[in-house]
């Protein structure tokens, strides 16, 4: 159950607060985990060279992570026009549609030193989840968290040694649950080691990356070696290979 702030509802309902939005605020409170906050009623100012303009919004949703979700109810009836939705008042239209961006924009980077590559070869592709535990057994001694590590593999999420694993060794894998959360979050399944596909994990990154499944076929070589290095691109610190021994694609990274 997520927290409210001003937490005291049945304040809101004796003060008169409109029914639509009390029985969204309790909506939110019952569906959004603890780690939401809801804040309502928020009141704003912004001066102006020819004034002050005031305002109220509705719901802001915070999560721990610092993501805000900002929403504004709109109560009766809506009209789809050519310029967007609008709502409709006695005496005129308001546009509730209006998207604007942000005047700024984001540079990434990452000057953090890195802790070098790690490779290890396998037999059969049943040998991968004993070696992952020593890697992930060693990360964990090096400093890292759980959380700083991320098992990916250059297959499908489904197509994996790993996929049908619950766990390897004492780590309890967490994956996808295929549904979302309020803020278009993906939600996990329980767990101290992420397990994802390359595909999926793109344009995401972790201090630690083991990469699984290194193991391409001839006719789909450039596809691979693609993917190999969107994988391998992920890692901030330490990236760890597991590479098939007999493959002979594999010589290069085997030296």
């Amino acid at each position: 159950m997520a927290r409210l702030m001003p937490s005291d509802v049945s304040h809101l309902a004796l003060a008169g607060g409109r029914t639509e939005e009390l029985d969204t605020l309790r909506r939110l409170q019952a569906d959004l985990p603890p780690a939401y906050t809801v804040f309502h009623g928020i009141h704003w100012s912004r001066e102006y060279r020819n004034g002050i303009k005031f305002g109220e919004l509705d719901f802001v949703v915070v999560n721990r992570a610092g993501q805000v979700l900002v929403i504004e109810q709109k109560n009766g009836r809506l009209e789809e026009t050519e310029t967007g939705l609008v709502k409709v008042y006695p005496h005129r239209a308001k546009a509730v549609g209006d998207r604007r961006t942000l005047p700024f924009k984001f540079e990434g980077a990452n000057d953090l030193p890195g802790l070098g590559v790690g490779i290890t070869p396998y037999e059969k592709a049943a040998d991968q989840p004993a070696a992952v535990n020593r890697i992930v057994t060693g990360l964990l001694a090096q400093g890292f968290s759980h959380d700083d590590i991320v098992i990916l593999t250059l297959r499908g999420s489904g197509e994996s040694v790993f996929s049908s694993r619950q766990r390897v060794g004492g780590y309890v894998l967490r994956r996808f649950t295929q549904s979302y959360d309020l803020f278009g979050n993906q939600l996990m399944t329980p767990g101290k080691v992420l397990f994802e596909s390359v595909r999926r994990f793109k344009e995401q990154q972790a201090p630690a990356i083991v990469l699984v499944d290194i193991d391409p076929m001839p006719d789909r070589r450039d596809a691979f070696q693609r993917l190999l290095y969107s994988g391998m691109t992920r890692a901030t610190v330490r990236l760890e290979l597991l590479v098939k021994a007999d493959n002979p694609l594999n010589q290069p990274l085997l030296g």
